[in-house]
């Protein structure tokens, strides 16, 4: 059984719908499964607000290389969400199999507004909080991204494309949530072959921090320690010395909005 200072992952569940730019989250999801050797999963959500739009008699789309107006019909919608369905099944399995991972791919069967999905305790859940045109140049906010303000849970949110060379960041302050995500930043970085910042508050005693780079160097993992001003949020761009696109912070207290925020590119999860 895992101490409260490891994390246990069976599967990455990645959040898709309509609206997300997909590629970027399931991309880092399955970075992220590997560190694990967890299973990935691709979870769609039909968004309600799209038949409800196709039903109207009036609803249109303007093409871009025409401007030419066509209606929107609820058998062209239909059509529109089971290609882009096929492709991003086509994206996680490509994906998944060049990490080496277990996947599936299927649909929500409740309504993520009602909070009707359950995700398992030992499951991640991966949101993308870019979002895409649909239908031409219709965007409609995420329906996943909505959920984000009132999610207590371990979660990734994901802005932008991962770069393969940028370095990931932890920060550590020596209580459990932070040692759980110590861990999980050792098995990742070993898992993709990233440089890790180790980030401290600078009331971490010396021993600590020295303890922290010794567990992620006996890993295998290129380690650099910084120390910042305080263990807050707010601390951490002025601390990072380079390019980071995955913070790892503990989960206890943390705001996955505020988190989210501090990184206006790249991806944050909390464990």
């Amino acid at each position: 059984m895992a101490s409260e200072n490891e994390l246990t992952l069976r599967r990455v569940v990645v959040a898709l719908d309509v609206a997300a730019d997909f590629a970027p989250a399931i991309e880092l999801a399955a970075t992220v499964a590997a560190g694990w050797r967890a299973g990935l999963r691709g979870l769609f959500a039909e968004d309600e607000r799209l038949h409800r739009l196709a039903a109207l008699p009036f609803a249109q789309q303007l093409e871009p290389a025409t401007a030419l107006r066509s209606p929107i019909s609820a058998e062209g919608m239909r059509a529109e969400i089971d290609a882009l369905m096929r492709r991003m099944r086509q994206e996680l399995e490509s994906v998944a199999e060049r990490h080496g991972l277990q996947w599936s791919f299927d649909a929500a069967p409740g309504s993520i507004d009602r909070d009707e999905l359950v995700i398992e305790s030992d499951e991640l859940l991966a949101i993308g909080l870019s979002t895409r045109p649909i239908m031409s140049q219709m965007r409609l906010g995420s329906p996943w991204q909505r959920t984000v303000g009132r999610l207590r849970r371990r979660v990734l949110l994901v802005r932008g494309r991962s770069d393969a060379n940028a370095a990931l960041a932890v920060l550590y302050d020596a209580t459990p949530p932070s040692r759980r995500a110590l861990d999980a930043a050792i098995r990742i970085a070993g898992a993709c072959r990233r440089p890790l910042i180790l980030v401290t508050p600078e009331q971490v005693p010396d021993a600590q921090r020295v303890e922290a780079e010794a567990a992620a160097q006996a890993a295998g993992v290129r380690t650099r320690s910084v120390v910042a001003r305080s263990a807050s949020l707010a601390a951490l761009p002025s601390a990072l010395p380079v390019r980071v696109d995955l913070l790892i912070v503990g989960g206890d207290g943390v705001s996955a909005i505020d988190a989210s925020e501090r990184m206006s590119s790249g991806a944050v999860l909390i464990v």
